[in-house]
């Protein structure tokens, strides 16, 4: 069967699994039940920003439908990977191969539209004599250049997530962990659990860690506010901005602000430092994504699997007693969430998963000698 792994992206810049949803098939039907069964998370909550996929048509179609207001981003390193495996073998030298590379990397890097049109007649016009990869650029990716070329990404919050693969990186552990592909869904239900908790416990020891100690060189005036509230990753990023901000003279000032570290990662770039420094002002939480906080994160440990066959329902009074507590404190909308869920599950038929039924496939014979 299967296996959708979705990952997403702490506060310290880790990468940690979201969710895994085993699949009958990867239609954009399946597609579509496995992203409504995510949205489900989200209930009260904002959806993602970005999602970023590699070019599966079927789940870009799912996500259009089902995640409507998310934007949508294409892997680089998916596409190089691609456009390597289709057009190599069209070159003759690994010197034009070089040069069509880098081409396509500028064309890639296009920070506004009216760069990236500039560029791709330009790259027209110089391989006009190999219609196959034309064909195969515009039909496959030109076609999707709102979804990876940088003047229409870095209009979106993707956190500087476009040109290498962390589900990729994810989904390798992942696998390793497995270690064998014949396992029953409790097996690999199991193993996720392991997974999940060890990520879990990370992060928690990375949040108290950062909470109660800065490293000396970001204990300066201008990150007051915020020192021990937002991660050392975001840190570090606006001290590189503080030290370009500062490098600056009347001979050799700033470039032209693009606005793109606001706008893709969420924080403060050396304009804004620049403007503080000469005005006195320090820079407020409030200048910083939230998704960079790590005040008030909290993350709960998953029950432990082997406690899920424990049948006595010894501990159900007092979580309810505790959910009826917490709930008189909780605010209107997150009420509301929490009503529609046990609602939801009031009314939820009861269902037993089996695993799935074993398919001959093709292959060596298990055992053959030869």
């Amino acid at each position: 069967m299967p296996l959708l792994n979705v990952v997403n992206i702490s506060s310290f810049n880790t990468t940690f699994f979201s969710c895994f949803v085993f699949l009958n098939d990867e239609t954009e039907a399946d597609y579509e039940w496995a992203l409504a069964c995510i949205l489900r998370i989200f209930n009260g909550m904002s959806c993602p920003n970005v999602i970023i996929t590699d070019r599966e048509l079927a789940l870009i179609g799912a996500i259009s439908k089902v995640f409507s207001t998310t934007k949508q981003i294409l892997y680089a390193w998916h596409i190089n990977k691609n456009v390597l495996a289709k057009c190599k073998c069209h070159f003759d030298t690994e010197e034009q191969w070089t040069k069509f590379m880098k081409m396509w990397q500028t064309i890639i890097g296009s920070v506004t539209e009216q760069e990236f049109m500039d560029r791709w007649n330009r790259f027209i016009e110089c391989y006009k004599n190999k219609p196959n990869i034309l064909n195969y650029i515009q039909e496959t990716w030109i076609s999707y250049k709102e979804h990876f070329i940088f003047s229409w990404t870095n209009c979106h919050l993707h956190l500087s997530n476009k040109e290498t693969s962390r589900v990729e990186g994810a989904h390798a552990v992942f696998k390793k962990c497995l270690q064998s592909s014949m396992g029953d869904l409790e097996f690999v239900y199991r193993k996720i659990v392991l997974q999940v908790e060890s990520q879990i416990r990370e992060i928690r020891v990375m949040i108290s860690s950062e909470r109660m100690k800065i490293h000396h060189t970001y204990q300066i005036s201008l990150f007051e506010p915020f020192l021990c509230r937002v991660s050392v990753f975001a840190l570090k990023k606006i001290y590189d901005e503080l030290i370009k901000a500062s490098d600056t003279t009347q001979n050799l000032p700033l470039r032209p602000c693009k606005k793109t570290l606001k706008s893709t990662i969420g924080l403060p770039c050396s304009h804004i430092i620049s403007e503080c420094l000469a005005t006195g002002q320090l820079l407020q939480l409030n200048d910083i994504h939230e998704h960079w906080w790590i005040q008030g994160r909290c993350f709960e440990f998953l029950e432990d699997p082997a406690c899920l066959a424990d049948n006595s329902h010894n501990d159900l009074q007092p979580l309810l007693q505790c959910l009826i507590q917490q709930y008189k404190f909780w605010p209107s909308h997150q009420q509301a969430a929490v009503r529609a869920q046990i609602k939801e599950l009031g009314h939820t038929p009861s269902m037993v998963l089996k695993d799935p039924v074993t398919t001959k496939t093709w292959g060596r014979p298990i055992g053959a000698k030869n």
